[in-house]
């Protein structure tokens, strides 16, 4: 049988990544490590290796799974829409930032996979059509962390807006607020940041405990296609500029999140 031999110092040009088989039959794989020296695999798109999630997941389509195979330090990443990320038990941090969250479960901790993202609170920026930040636990949305739903950017001028509508995701485990939803360690609030002539500054507003029950176990609330509403009119200072809007919930218990909207501006 003929034998295809590569000699030492062949150079290959226009390529990322190279497959061939040894004399055994096993498969051998090159793939460009873009910080040399480590040679660490991080991420898998079925037998695909990658050495950084941010290139797994510019070269994911929709209906891809991205596998974490060991624990990663990422500068950016952007998860397109479709796209499942698997932690597969494994922690990926995140340094600058997280945009683009569209998929239908964008991390996926089931089976066991408990894996975690950690980036920082005001670097996670949502699609506008995406209201949380999809972390799929086998039955339904779960938060654990500060989950930012929304961060819009928006210019304006004379008074500002109004944040007239905030909607309510559908929480799975409404009963747990019979009791008061601090005892659940449940919170809800909006974040508004704005720049102004020296830099950016910024305001949270959190919802008290009784406006949470009310939305959440009484009729209180627009009743929509897709859960109650909190409404808010909020106007930001004079010379405010290039106002954020971030919808911030908490939640450290068994507290699951089926299905929200992004926040209206108006």
């Amino acid at each position: 049988m003929a034998q295809n031999l590569i000699l030492d110092g062949t150079i290959f040009n226009g390529v990322d990544s190279i497959s061939m088989t040894n004399e055994n039959g096993k498969k051998i794989s090159y793939i460009e490590d873009p910080n040399p020296g480590t040679g660490v695999v991080v991420a898998m798109i079925g037998e695909k290796e990658y050495f950084t999630v941010e290139k797994a997941l510019a070269e994911a389509v929709s209906g891809d799974t991205v596998q974490l195979i060991a624990n990663t330090t990422e500068i950016s990443i952007l998860v397109p829409s479709g796209v499942t990320v698997d932690l597969n038990g494994n922690t990926m941090t995140v340094e600058k930032y997280v945009v683009g969250f569209t998929g239908s479960h964008v991390i996926d901790n089931s089976n066991g996979n408990n894996g975690l993202l950690v980036a920082a609170i005001d670097s996670v920026k949502l699609d506008v059509n995406n209201a949380q930040l999809p972390v799929w636990n086998g039955e339904a949305y779960f938060f654990v962390t500060v989950v930012f739903a929304l961060s819009l950017d928006t210019s304006y001028t004379g008074e500002g807006y109004n944040i007239k509508t905030i909607p309510a995701p559908e929480l799975k485990a409404v009963p747990f607020l019979k009791d008061g939803a601090a005892d659940n360690n449940l919170q809800i609030g909006v974040r508004f940041v704005w720049d102004k002539e020296n830099g950016s500054t910024g305001q949270d507003i959190w919802f008290s405990e009784t406006s949470i029950i009310n939305v959440y176990t009484s009729n209180k609330g627009t009743q929509t296609g897709y859960g109650r509403m909190f409404a808010l009119a909020y106007n930001p200072p004079s010379g405010a500029t290039n106002l954020k809007a971030n919808t911030i919930m908490k939640s450290g218990t068994g507290v699951e999140v089926l299905k929200s909207k992004a926040l209206e501006l108006n």
